[in-house]
């Protein structure tokens, strides 16, 4: 059983799960773009677009109405109050218009699919990582881990994580966050109404669409740190965050060496363990390789 004490020091981080990157595995793969050396030597982690995520039940968030998506001729008035029309034919026209396409039921229905496929369309532009509380999970290691024969790191996130994104106006400074993410049975809910009225967060309902997933994943325990209108691949985090790095249990020697050779090299080398199979019980125990 993994030492308790170990336990309490590991609880305080977020871990990332890997494969061993080799060119056997990958047609693409170079030195510059072997990941497992992005991360150990590179501090850099690999973002993922949310198009390629493997469950096809995310990012399904379903838009509704306070109003039922219908129209009042109030609503309508403020509408074409507020458009740049010239001439009063042109305001009566647009007028007519309006009431005809919003104040229908079975326009608000096509809206709602309308609005839902744009969002939709905005949540699979941004890219993700993510990350679990737990290292010795049995499954997370069987999927995210090459059945055991990778590795995973720890990393503080208590350590600030700045970022430099650009924009239009100029390059933003901000910091990337982890989000937790909700396990339920229903998809996550935009009333839009209330979104435009501004009654309601646009960046709580970005959050609730982006880590909201079906309640069977819930021992992922997972967090992610997303990057909106922002390209995938690898991004700097700050060195010192990377804590730990936990070796698989059926990690190949040649690989292992290598892994650990490229973690205590690092300028402050992390702590470095190894899941072992417990010998009676279905569990992993952590052991303590190099405290380095």
């Amino acid at each position: 059983m993994t030492d308790p004490q170990l336990l309490h020091r590991l609880s305080t981080l977020w871990f990332k799960y890997r494969g061993v990157d080799r060119p056997a595995r990958r047609h693409d793969y170079t030195d510059s773009s072997d990941r497992n050396r992005q991360i150990l030597v590179s501090n850099q982690l690999h973002f993922s677009p949310a198009s390629q995520f493997n469950d096809p039940f995310e990012l399904q968030p379903k838009v509704v109405f306070s109003s039922d998506g219908v129209a009042n001729e109030r609503e309508v008035d403020e509408f074409v109050a507020a458009a740049a029309v010239s001439s009063e034919e042109e305001r009566l026209k647009l007028r007519e218009w309006a009431m005809a396409e919003a104040c229908e039921p079975e326009s608000a229905a096509v809206f709602r699919q309308q609005a839902e496929q744009r969002i939709r369309d905005r949540l699979v532009r941004i890219a993700l990582c993510c990350f679990s509380r737990r290292g010795d999970d049995i499954l997370l290691w069987s999927h995210y881990a090459d059945s055991h024969a990778g590795f995973a790191v720890g990393l503080d996130f208590s350590i600030s994580w700045p970022m430099i994104v650009p924009m239009p106006q100029g390059p933003l400074h901000t910091t990337l966050n982890l989000m937790p993410v909700d396990y339920g049975l229903d998809y996550p809910q935009v009333d839009l109404d209330q979104l435009l009225a501004q009654k309601v967060n646009a960046e709580q309902f970005a959050r609730a669409a982006l880590c909201t997933k079906f309640s069977g994943w819930a021992y992922e325990q997972e967090a992610r740190v997303a990057l909106m209108d922002m390209p995938a691949g690898p991004y700097s985090f700050p060195p010192e965050m990377l804590r730990a790095v936990v070796l698989g249990a059926r990690m190949l020697p040649a690989e292992r060496e290598r892994i650990i050779d490229l973690a205590l090299s690092r300028p402050n080398p992390p702590m470095v363990l190894e899941a072992k199979i417990a010998p009676d019980r279905f569990g992993l125990d952590l052991v303590v390789v190099s405290s380095a």
